[in-house]
């Protein structure tokens, strides 16, 4: 499980800080055409942010759920996302703004406490789905910690450190090339398409050799688990 945490940190981390800086241009090639102008990317952009900073909490569920089945305990996964469920419906409510939770006396203080510069609308589902995730990890984590002792929490953090500080220059290079192109004309502008893959292309390049330099170790076995074969694992643990 520590090598399989490190492992999410190491991938998703990365992928979660470039949809967040190339939220706008990605959603500008992809779709932006036809009656989907500038105002719907905007828009998406802003929502895909919102989702993007969860990637970390997902990816974590997929180590921690299987884990309890192999424990043969089902339950607690279950109870787990029932709680998950619940913090989604009442974030949800409460993120989107007053419209539907002034009519629940019971939420409207939280709807007041996390919306003081106004109602998020659709981003406030985007980041209601965050938070169940987080709510899911650590009722999770919580137990699983009970059941199974430590798993190696300071390589956890080792490991996070190191990727969010290359995570750090990776969004600098990714944003300095992005900056320089206008992503906000409709159709498929092959300068726009050539600019975001470049941003994207110099973005992974500085993360991993930023990661290379903090742990030239690290970063070999996670090249190896790139470039085997589906299904293959490094030779050596991370």
């Amino acid at each position: 499980m520590n090598y399989a945490f490190r492992l999410v940190i190491i991938i998703i981390l990365p992928t979660a800080v470039g949809l967040i800086v190339l939220a706008e241009p990605i959603v500008n090639v992809l779709f932006q055409r036809g009656e989907f102008n500038y105002l719907a990317t905007a828009r998406t952009a802003s929502a895909l942010r919102w989702y993007a900073s969860g990637l970390l909490f997902f990816g974590s569920l997929r180590v921690m759920v299987p884990a309890f089945y192999a424990l043969k305990n089902s339950l607690v996964p279950a109870l787990a996302a029932l709680a998950a469920l619940v913090a989604n419906i009442i974030s949800g409510l409460s993120f989107m703004g007053p419209t539907v939770s002034d009519a629940m006396p019971l939420i409207t203080a939280w709807t007041r406490a996390f919306n003081p510069t106004g109602p998020m609308q659709h981003d406030g589902l985007a980041l209601a789905n965050t938070v169940s995730a987080f709510v899911n990890m650590v009722v999770l984590g919580v137990v699983l910690r009970r059941r199974v002792g430590r798993i190696g929490g300071r390589k956890i953090a080792k490991t996070a450190l190191q990727s969010g500080l290359a995570c750090l220059l990776m969004a600098g290079a990714a944003w300095l090339i992005a900056s320089r192109f206008q992503f906000t004309e409709s159709g498929a502008d092959p300068v726009r398409i050539a600019g975001l893959f470049a941003a994207i292309l110099a973005g992974g390049g500085v993360y991993f050799g930023a990661l290379a330099l903090l742990d030239r170790k690290q970063a070999r076995n996670v090249w190896r688990l790139v470039t085997r074969r589906k299904g293959a694992l490094p030779e050596e643990p991370v």
